[in-house]
């Protein structure tokens, strides 16, 4: 007889029933007397009511496991079950580090006493975590279930099956971690449409989802028909059945396009991310100085190499950095800098992916190198980055870049430049004759 009942998904039975394996951590710390036992459970679609009868017997099939207060993660054993032991009275932080996606999932807690004989109590949760308190002596007994929950925000609409995209970027360089955690925010600035078996491209929207509904049972091709040039950018996908509760599972791709099997009345989700990465085994073209100058001031441009290997022609020509015309205003102290913009054909990511420098020539004629600065660094909250550039040559000038992705075209890349003389009140603004 279960000594816990009705909605509240009663627990404290759970480890006296079927003999439960458990996995067991000792932190290397803890000297208590408290334990924190999980049962990681998977509910059905659609369950309600009395959780515990529905849910409890269903273990997750995919590898699951949680966290105490930042320190290790820790798998769940075949049953399901783990406990942490031998910890201090206090208030833990349990994290679920591995398990479905709680895209596709509501997780609930209900944690109870054992042996206190007073109800399991549901606990809140912050995405994967959540908070529970020990006294010394106390074994916490909780219960950690997955409910499948459509948490994208669109409703499908009456059909045979259903087809949800979810489009993300992911940050520039490597993943670090988990795909989901890493990009899933980020939807694209872009315009991004797809087609499904050839039809009309339909847009995503502003959030980066679409939703086709009404699919024949079976196979289908989806063609992502605008976005990022894929010689840029890595396509990965990842689909799971709304409501089954299985791991998304990842794709092959084929270009631009993947398939997808969609079952009688199922809902399909399918998370499509672009990970930047030049794919295309090509070094950017040279672009040489033309023969009449595009402008006045000192030449700019972008070189393959580091600053102290600059040779040849620039891969991409700046605008002429420049001092601005008119009337001085303000402070006689003030140092003036020189500047340029200039939109540039290169996507940020290739930019970053090898490397690049900047360098300003002293004038049209005289190609001595004033300032020069590696391409690189850490991305600011907006993405862009800022570099310094160096003095060269004795020039006495120095400055910084500051680079950014288009937000209307992903391929382009807005670069600013700034310089200054160190020597206050000299005017070094080269002469018509290269000075």
């Amino acid at each position: 007889m279960r000594r816990f009942h009705g909605p509240l998904a009663v627990l404290a039975v759970l480890a006296l029933i079927g003999g439960f394996g458990l996995t067991r951590l000792e932190p290397a710390h803890a000297a208590g007397t408290a334990a924190i036992e999980i049962h990681k459970r998977l509910c059905p679609a659609g369950a309600t009511g009395d959780i515990y009868s529905q849910c409890h017997g269903n273990v997750v099939a995919q590898p699951v496991a949680f966290s105490l207060d930042g320190g290790p993660a820790v798998a769940t054993d075949a049953s399901g079950n783990l406990i942490f032991s031998s910890l201090d009275a206090g208030t833990y932080t349990v994290t679920e580090t591995e398990g479905p996606p709680l895209e596709f999932v509501n997780l609930r807690v209900f944690c109870t006493v054992l042996g206190s004989g007073i109800p399991a109590v549901e606990i809140a949760t912050s995405g994967p975590s959540f908070d529970v308190p020990v006294a010394d002596g106390d074994h916490l007994v909780c219960d950690v279930y997955n409910l499948p929950e459509n948490l994208s925000g669109l409703t499908p609409e009456a059909g045979a099956g259903s087809l949800e995209i979810h489009k993300r970027v992911c940050p520039g360089g490597p993943l670090a971690g988990n795909i989901f955690d890493e990009c899933h925010g980020n939807p694209p600035a872009q315009t991004v449409a797809f087609s499904i078996d050839g039809g009309a491209p339909i847009a995503v929207d502003a959030s980066g989802n679409l939703l086709v509904t009404g699919l024949e049972a079976g196979s289908h091709l989806v063609s992502e028909t605008e976005g990022p040039p894929l010689e840029f950018v890595d396509l990965r996908v990842f689909c799971a059945v709304d409501g089954s509760g299985i791991e998304a599972a990842e794709l092959p791709t084929d270009g631009p396009n993947f398939t997808v099997d969609i079952g009688p009345d199922q809902a399909v989700i399918c998370d499509v991310y672009n990970i930047p990465e030049n794919l295309s085994g090509l070094t950017p073209t040279s672009v040489p100085l033309p023969t009449v100058a595009p402008a006045a001031g000192r030449p700019a441009g972008i070189y393959a190499g580091t600053c102290d290997a600059i040779g040849g022609e620039p891969n991409a020509l700046l605008t002429g950095v420049t001092k601005p015309r008119g009337t001085h205003r303000g402070s006689d102290l003030a140092t003036e800098a020189e500047a340029s913009f200039t939109s540039v054909e290169m996507p940020l990511p290739a930019l970053l992916a090898d490397e690049f420098a900047i360098a300003v020539l002293r004038s049209q004629t005289n190609h001595t190198i004033v300032v020069c600065g590696e391409i690189g660094g850490r991305a600011r909250p907006d993405g862009s980055y800022v570099i310094g550039l160096r003095e060269q040559n004795g020039s006495a000038f120095e400055g910084i870049a500051f680079l950014a992705a288009s937000p209307t075209n992903p391929n382009v890349t807005n670069v600013s430049v700034f310089i200054a003389s160190k020597l206050a009140g000299e005017d070094l603004t080269p002469t018509p004759s290269g000075g």
